[in-house]
This record gives structure tokens, C-alpha cells and sequence, in this order.
């Protein structure tokens, strides 16, 4: 859900979602060879590359957090300037989630 809040326009989001899921499932594919007999019964390689992977993924997530939160916050304050300075700032839907008024979920 989180990934199709943060992407406009429908071919960029089927895109995304086709490469998330496509990834997603490329786990089933390793785990057999992750989580071998020769490690049972506490599978220690398997749990630590699991584990590497998990903070892997909470360092992308958290990236990902600042990142938008930074956009949001300059498209902010170029809309606060816009006002101050009496301009009229359009919304561009077919810009995107580049337009000035997209603002990212977190």
C-alpha cells in the first residue's frame, strides 16, 4: 500500500509494483539454498543472512522516510513563497508525483 500511495500515474505504479513483487518472490527461490541440512537443527548461516537482509531492508526503509520527508517539506515551503509572493502555483497531475502539490505518505 505504501507503494502505490507514494507513485502517480498508472503505468509508473504498475511498473513499481510488478518490480516489488517480482523481487519479493525471488526469496522462495534463495531460501533452499540459504537454509541448508548441513546447518540444521539452529540453521545460524540461514538466520544470519535473514537477519542481514532484514536490517538491509530497515536501512532502505528509513532512507526512503528522509528522502520523502525532505521533498515534502521543500514542496512546502516552495508553495509557502508562491503565496507570499502572490504567485499562482497550477497543479500538473501529468506531471506526477513530481508535481509541487504531490505530497509522499510515510
Amino acid at each position: 500500500m505504501w507503494l502505490q500511495d507514494n507513485t502517480a500515474r498508472h503505468f509508473k505504479r504498475a511498473t513499481m509494483v510488478g518490480m516489488t513483487l517480482c523481487f519479493g518472490n525471488t526469496a522462495g527461490v534463495a531460501v533452499g539454498q540459504i537454509f541448508t541440512t548441513e546447518s540444521a537443527p539452529r540453521y545460524i548461516k540461514g538466520l544470519s543472512i535473514s537477519l542481514g537482509l532484514a536490517v538491509v531492508a530497515l536501512v532502505m526503509v528509513a532512507s526512503l522516510m528522509t528522502g520523502m520527508t525532505v521533498v515534502n517539506r521543500r514542496r512546502a515551503e516552495r508553495i509557502r513563497r508562491a503565496e507570499e509572493a502572490g504567485e499562482v502555483l497550477e497543479s500538473r497531475p501529468e506531471k506526477g508525483d513530481y508535481d509541487v502539490f504531490f505530497r509522499y505518505s510515510l
